[in-house]
C-alpha cells in the first residue's frame, strides 16, 4: 500500500507539517521537564507495563519525530504517528484499569490530559481531515474517566477539568487542521500557476513558430498561388519554378527550428520532471538567455537530470530534501543537483552500473563542450552537476 500524507506531497503541505511535527514535539520535551514529577509519581501508582507503555507512546515515541521528520521520508514518520496517536487514545481509556490505587496520589490530574493538545497536534498532522474529528472527540471522551478514577470525589473543580479537556482538543485540532488546508490551497494554486505558465511558454513557443513561417512566405509565393489558383494555364513557368524554390527553401527551414528549444521551455520542461520525481526539490534558476538551446543539449542536460533525479527517488527517498539549479546564460548552461540523501561511494560502482557512467557521465560526452561530475560520499549525499559551453 502506497504511503500518502493526509495533505498532499505539495512543498507548503510539507513544510507546514514538518513544522507542526517539530513545534509539537519540542513543546512535548517541555513538558516533559515541567511535570517529569508528576509523571513519575503517577506511574508508580499504575500497573507497571501499562505505565511503561503509556510513556513509550505518548512520550519517547513523539519525541523521536523532532529528529526523524528531518531523517526518514514524511510519509514513513506519518504512519507511525497515526499508529502511536490512536494507540494513545486507547491506552487513556485504559488508564482507569491500570490505576493501582483508588485515588491518585499525586495532587495533579493525570499526565496525559496535560499533554494531550500536544500529541493531538501529531495526530492531526498525520490523519486524513475526515477521521481527525472522530480521533479528538475520543482524545476529549477519554479524559472523563480518567480524571474521575484519579479524584476522590466529584467537585466543582474536577467538573471544570472534564468540561476543559474538550477545549483544548477541538482547539488544536481545528487550528492544525486550518493551517494544513490553507497549506494545501497553497501548493494547489502553485500547481495551477505552474501549469498556466507552462501553457504560456508552449503558447508563445507556437506563436513564434507561425511568426517565423509567415516571415518566410514571400508575396511572390502567395501571387503564384493565387494566380495558379485562378488561371493554371497562363502562370508564367518561371514564377512557378520561383515559387518552387522558395516552398523548398521553406521545407527545409521546420528541421533547423526543430534543432533548437527555447530557454524557457527548457527550463519549465526541467523544473516539471524534476517535481513529479523528487516533489520536495527546491528549484532555482538564475541568468539569462537570448538566444535558444540546441536541442541536443537541451534533451541531454533532461536526460542526464532525470536519471540523477531518478536515482534520488530511489535511494533518498521522492521525499527527499533536494536542490535543483540552472543557470542559463549566452555563452554557457550550468545545472546543479544536490540531494542530502546517505549518499554512496564512487570507487564502489562497478563499471557496469549504468545509472552513472553511462546515463550521465559518458552521455553528456557525446555532446561537444559538455562534461556531467558526480561527487557523492557516504552519509553527506550526492551533487550531479552538468555544464556545457557554448562553441556553435
Amino acid at each position: 500500500m502506497t504511503l500518502r500524507a493526509p495533505y498532499g506531497e505539495g512543498r507548503a503541505a510539507v513544510r507546514a507539517t514538518r513544522a507542526l511535527l517539530v513545534t509539537s514535539t519540542a513543546t512535548l520535551g517541555l513538558y516533559t521537564v515541567i511535570y517529569a514529577a508528576e509523571v513519575l509519581a503517577q506511574s508508580r501508582q499504575l500497573w507497571a507495563p501499562y505505565a511503561v507503555g503509556l510513556a513509550v507512546l505518548a512520550i519517547v515515541l513523539p519525541l523521536t519525530y523532532l529528529a526523524a521528520t528531518f531523517v526518514f521520508p514524511l510519509t514513513h514518520v506519518l504512519a507511525v504517528a497515526r499508529v502511536a496517536s490512536i494507540a494513545v487514545v486507547a491506552a487513556e481509556f485504559a488508564w482507569p484499569l491500570a490505576q493501582r490505587p483508588a485515588v491518585l496520589i499525586s495532587s495533579a490530574v493525570p499526565w496525559p490530559h496535560l499533554f494531550a493538545p500536544f500529541t493531538l497536534m501529531v495526530a492531526a498532522a498525520a490523519i486524513r481531515p475526515r477521521s481527525i474529528v472522530f480521533v479528538a472527540a475520543a482524545q476529549a471522551l477519554a479524559a472523563i474517566p480518567m480524571i474521575l478514577a484519579a479524584r476522590e470525589q466529584v467537585t466543582g473543580l474536577v467538573i471544570v477539568e472534564i468540561v476543559g479537556a474538550w477545549g483544548p482538543a477541538l482547539l488544536f485540532t481545528a487550528f492544525v487542521f486550518g493551517l494544513l488546508s490553507h497549506a494545501q490551497r497553497v501548493d494547489d494554486a502553485a500547481n495551477r500557476a505552474r501549469a498556466a505558465a507552462l501553457a504560456a511558454v508552449e503558447e508563445q513557443a507556437i506563436a513564434d513558430e507561425a511568426a517565423a513561417v509567415n516571415a518566410r512566405i514571400h508575396d511572390d509565393v502567395l501571387a503564384v498561388l493565387a494566380s495558379i489558383h485562378r488561371d493554371p494555364g497562363r502562370t508564367p513557368a518561371a514564377d512557378v519554378r520561383a515559387a518552387l524554390r522558395s516552398i523548398a527553401a521553406l521545407d527545409a527551414v521546420p528541421d533547423q527550428a526543430a534543432g533548437v528549444e527555447a530557454p524557457q521551455t527548457f527550463v519549465a520542461d526541467l523544473f516539471l520532471d524534476a517535481e513529479s520525481l523528487v516533489p520536495q526539490v527546491v528549484l532555482n534558476a538564475t541568468g539569462e538567455r537570448s538566444r535558444p538551446l540546441p536541442a541536443d543539449v537541451a534533451r541531454m542536460v533532461k536526460d542526464v537530470m532525470r536519471e540523477a533525479l531518478l536515482n534520488v527517488a530511489k535511494h533518498a527517498g521522492a521525499m527527499a530534501p533536494a536542490t535543483l539549479s540552472v543557470l542559463l546564460r549566452d555563452d554557457r548552461v550550468h545545472v546543479v543537483l544536490i540531494d542530502r540523501g546517505q549518499g554512496f561511494d564512487p570507487k564502489a560502482v562497478g563499471v557496469d552500473r549504468m545509472g552513472v557512467s553511462t546515463s550521465i557521465i559518458a552521455r553528456a560526452r557525446l555532446i561537444p563542450g559538455a562534461l556531467a561530475t558526480v561527487q557523492s560520499s557516504k552519509g553527506h549525499g550526492t551533487v550531479v552537476e552538468v555544464e556545457w559551453a557554448d562553441q556553435r
